[in-house]
C-alpha cells in the first residue's frame, strides 16, 4: 500500500502553522522524558512567568521522585507564587523533597513543624528534619 504523501504533508503543515501561531504545545510528563527534564522545563516556564505550566511540570517531576521538582512545588505554596500561600499544602511537598534527598526540603519542613505553620507543631519531628538537613549540608 502506497502512503498518501499529500495528506501526511498537510497534517505536518497544519502542525507547523499551529506551532508558529499558537506556540509549542505545553510540556508535560509525557513530553519531558524524565522527571529532571520536567523540573528543568518548569524552571524555564517560571522564568517566562507561566506559573500554571511551571507548577504542573514541577508536580510531574515530583511524581517521578525528583527532589528539586518537589521542592519547587513547595516554594509555589510558601511564597504564594502562582498559588495561594498555603503552608499546609507546601508541607507534603517539602517532606517528599526531603525524603528524596533535598536538604532544603528537610530544613523548611522542619521550620514549619517547629513553628506550627500549616501543620501541627511537633518539635521532635522538626528536630529529625533539621538533622537530615545538616547531614545534607543545609545549615539554614
Amino acid at each position: 500500500m502506497r502512503p498518501n504523501i499529500p495528506r501526511t504533508l498537510g497534517f505536518a503543515s497544519l502542525y507547523i502553522v499551529g506551532f508558529f501561531f499558537f506556540g509549542a504545545p505545553p510540556a508535560n510528563a509525557a513530553t519531558c522524558g524524565t522527571p529532571a527534564a520536567c523540573n528543568s522545563a518548569g524552571v524555564a516556564a517560571t522564568k517566562k512567568g507561566d506559573f500554571k505550566t511551571a507548577f504542573k511540570l514541577f508536580e510531574d517531576a515530583c511524581k517521578g521522585n525528583d527532589a528539586s521538582g518537589c521542592y519547587n512545588c513547595a516554594v509555589f505554596y510558601l511564597q504564594g507564587k502562582g498559588k495561594k500561600k498555603d503552608y499546609s499544602k507546601a508541607f507534603p511537598f517539602l517532606k517528599k523533597a526531603c525524603s528524596a534527598g533535598d536538604a532544603g526540603g528537610c530544613y523548611n519542613g522542619g521550620v514549619l513543624l517547629l513553628n506550627g505553620m500549616g501543620v501541627k507543631k511537633d518539635g521532635k519531628q522538626a528536630l529529625s528534619l533539621f538533622i537530615k538537613a545538616c547531614q545534607g549540608k543545609h545549615y539554614g
